[in-house]
């Protein structure tokens, strides 16, 4: 009989809200996968060149001879897609923004018309080499949110919702998913994995050391809260909140000073130079 972690408690349910925005992280890419792959306008239309079709779940694409409306009207297209002096793409996270972008939209666009509309934009952009890079960079993402998608779905936990209840083996199951995204992360995208997703999956980590922390029912209330201030101390992005909101409060702290010292100049000199 699989050992449930935790029923009611508060920490329980800290613990299946950490779950549930993984979850959510994980499918937010994968999604629009499921939608149709053809529409009406769409049907009759060549496949695009271009897309390699994937066992996984990667899939081919048929894009009209031309793009009309914004996929999103009202939000600008954001300015991704670069080269350098070499006429090579520079294949940093805005990238990755630009094909966000138009995946955005899969809840109301066909895939075809997703497609046609990043390679409309890359042509509109870019230049040789830089718009055969991005072709191939957009269809590798593409593969790789495929693979996730199939990864979900048998994993059972293709809709990112988080059990009521998470057992000891969901708990093991959503670790392992995580763990194989990176791994795709790698297969597919190999040149930008860690530009496009190392601190996420740092973030992931540590967030999932958290929640087993929280989960763990053989801690007492002060080691759990040592243990959390501990990966706390550990994570960078805390440690410079903490940081910063230590020079705000020493700079109060120097405003009030210099203040009350307006009485005294000598005295307010001195605060200052501080």
């Amino acid at each position: 009989m699989t050992k449930a972690i935790g029923t009611a408690r508060p920490r329980t349910r800290t613990a299946k809200l950490g779950i549930g925005v993984l979850l959510a992280g994980i499918a937010a890419g994968a999604v629009w996968l499921a939608q149709p792959q053809s529409g009406k306008g769409d049907a009759g239309h060549a496949a695009a060149p271009g897309i390699r079709p994937d066992t996984r779940g990667a899939s081919s694409f048929t894009a009209p001879a031309s793009v009309s409306a914004p996929l999103l009207p009202g939000v600008t297209v954001p300015d991704g897609l670069r080269a350098d002096r070499d006429g090579h793409l520079v294949k940093d996270g805005r990238v990755r923004d630009v094909f966000d972008y138009y995946l955005s939209a899969g809840n109301t666009r066909t895939q075809a018309r997703i497609d046609a509309a990043v390679r409309g934009r890359i042509a509109a952009m870019l230049h040789a080499p830089a718009d055969s890079e991005a072709i191939d960079l957009w269809t590798r993402y593409l593969g790789y949110l495929g693979a996730l998608k199939d990864d979900m779905q048998t994993a059972g936990l293709a809709d990112g919702v988080a059990p009521a209840v998470m057992s000891a083996a969901g708990f093991e199951r959503v670790e392992h998913l995580v763990s194989a995204r990176a791994a795709l992360r790698r297969q597919w995208l190999s040149d930008v994995a860690l530009t496009w997703f190392g601190q996420a999956e740092q973030d992931d980590r540590r967030q999932f050391q958290a929640l087993r922390v929280v989960a763990d029912r053989s801690l007492s209330d002060s080691e759990r809260s040592a243990r959390l201030a501990a990966l706390d101390a550990d994570d960078p992005v805390a440690r410079a909140a903490r940081e910063a909101g230590s020079r705000v409060q020493a700079l109060s702290i120097a405003m009030a000073r210099t203040r009350d010292a307006q009485a005294s100049p000598g005295a307010a000199s001195s605060e200052a130079a501080r």
